[in-house]
């Protein structure tokens, strides 16, 4: 493989990746709704040592995934790519609950999780759609 050939190749890959972590992974992790960096800067109260904005260790799994994940809704079209282009990270939540569940199913366990939200007092964080979850992460920022 020539040398410029490569060098496109791994800058390609890096730019696709690039714009794949800040466009849709981190929104869906690190909004303002998640708690993380709300501590002090020597870290938390009850864990001394610990770094600051990582959530306690002591915090129950399960609860913690609807803490830090957020979601959005999207169209029939947009689902098409959030299901095959990005392994169906609009339902983020869904996805750390049940991940070995294939991205374009995702969107039918929804009304189940949010049943049992409900059920459990548990947070869910949806945005009414990925503009709307770039530009709080954003704020956040």
């Amino acid at each position: 493989l020539p040398t410029n050939m490569a060098l496109f190749c791994v800058l390609g890959h890096d730019l696709v990746a690039g714009v794949n972590v800040t466009c849709i992974f981190h929104p869906a992790h690190v909004h303002p709704d998640t708690g993380l960096y709300a501590c002090n800067e020597g870290g938390h109260e009850d864990q001394p040592g610990r770094k600051k904005g990582l959530p306690p260790v002591n915090q129950n799994w399960f609860a913690l995934q609807f803490k830090i994940s957020r979601e959005w809704k999207v169209n029939w079209f947009e689902s098409l790519f959030h299901a095959f282009g990005n392994s169906g990270l609009h339902c983020q939540l869904i996805h750390h609950l049940f991940p070995s569940v294939h991205p374009a199913l995702l969107p039918e366990l929804r009304p189940i999780v949010q049943q049992h939200a409900e059920k459990h007092n548990l947070p869910i964080f949806i945005s009414p759609c990925w503009w709307a979850a770039i530009v709080d992460h954003m704020q956040y920022l």
